[in-house]
């Protein structure tokens, strides 16, 4: 199989597939098309994680056989399938995800996806979209650098309770179409958006942040992105908000509705955003248990003015580089004591 271009599974009878059928087609580098002929995935299977993983030659896959009612784990299922540039699940009705508690990965690095039709997706039970191995994302979509469009609107997040690094590195994406209430169980919202690049506008209002923790590089490097609507964004459980808007296009940004009373870190928050002219904050701005505030207006050459009045810097143990690059600061307003 390794060093041919299709793979033909077959047999004189029917071939049943195993309960776990992780890894199954894993590396084979070389395929470009799987025969399945009368091999059949049945209600039996329970495991797919990696099925597909790194069949990086891969252009094509008819699901038609497989029966997916009872899978539990779909981690990684077609992660690193490059050569793949189009998926409709519509296809497929026996393709049935709502058994399934763990889409991590699912898609990851599938490059060269430029159309995917998830809308038939059950993910009512799905606990996972995400996950960190030494500092590397492994969102559901994270690096498919060629979508442009994508519809997950039929989503069902209610039991996720991560999502972090979900879209992280589609940096062709311009159109992302979320459901109500996306991320409403979610204790991480790190990365989410990170390195969208292309998108100019998100639907803030259906975004439900309130059960998040961590915040890091939600919208980080999203550097067509110039309008954050933060009233829609809940950080009153937040403790670390670490590049949250880091080089995005934004010039203004309105945090009157934040509460971050239990923020540790704002680290970079601001960091990059060049065209950045104006911060508002409101009553719920408290920085009193925040240790770092380091590179916090770093590169915010656009800022003229900044009010460090409303900051709390008491429990401060890091305040390096703090203005560093902020070639147009005239002035600094501060009562803090450093």
């Amino acid at each position: 199989a390794g060093g041919g271009t299709t793979v033909y599974i077959l047999s004189d009878e029917d071939i049943i597939a195993s309960s776990d059928m992780s890894y199954a087609f894993y590396t084979l580098t070389a395929c470009k098309e799987i025969v399945f002929n009368n091999f059949q995935l049945t209600d039996l299977t329970t495991n797919l994680v990696s099925m597909f993983y790194n069949c990086s030659s891969l252009q094509a896959v008819d699901l038609t056989n497989f029966d997916t009612s009872n899978v539990r784990n779909m981690t990684a299922l077609f992660r690193g399938c490059s050569s793949l540039a189009s998926l409709d699940f519509s296809l497929y009705p026996n393709f049935d995800t709502s058994s399934v508690r763990d889409m991590r990965s699912m898609f990851e690095e599938c490059t060269s996806l430029a159309y995917i039709d998830v809308s038939s997706f059950n993910t009512s039970n799905v606990t996972n979209m995400w996950s960190t191995s030494n500092w590397d994302l492994h969102g559901m979509f994270a690096h498919c650098s060629s979508l442009t469009t994508l519809d997950i609107s039929n989503f069902d997040t209610s039991n996720v309770r991560a999502i972090g690094g979900m879209f992280a590195g589609c940096s062709m994406l311009t159109n992302l179409i979320l459901p109500d209430n996306f991320g409403s169980a979610s204790t991480t919202f790190a990365y989410c958006f990170a390195d969208c690049s292309s998108l100019e506008t998100l639907e803030f209002e259906k975004l439900n942040t309130s059960s998040g923790l961590v915040f890091n590089s939600m919208f980080g490097g999203c550097s067509s992105l110039t309008n954050i609507e933060a009233e829609y964004i809940d950080v009153s459980n937040g403790t670390s908000l670490l590049n949250m808007f880091s080089n995005t296009a934004i010039t203004e940004i309105d945090l009157s509705n934040f509460n971050t009373a239990r923020a540790t870190t704002i680290a970079g928050l601001f960091y990059g955003c060049t065209s950045l002219e104006t911060i508002i904050y409101g009553d719920g701005w408290d920085t009193s248990n925040v240790t770092d505030f380091s590179s916090l207006f770093r590169n915010c050459s656009s800022l003229n003015n900044i009010d460090l009045s409303v900051y709390n810097f008491t429990s401060a143990e890091n305040i390096s580089r703090l203005f560093d690059g902020c070639s147009s600061l005239l002035s600094v307003k501060s009562r803090c004591v450093v």
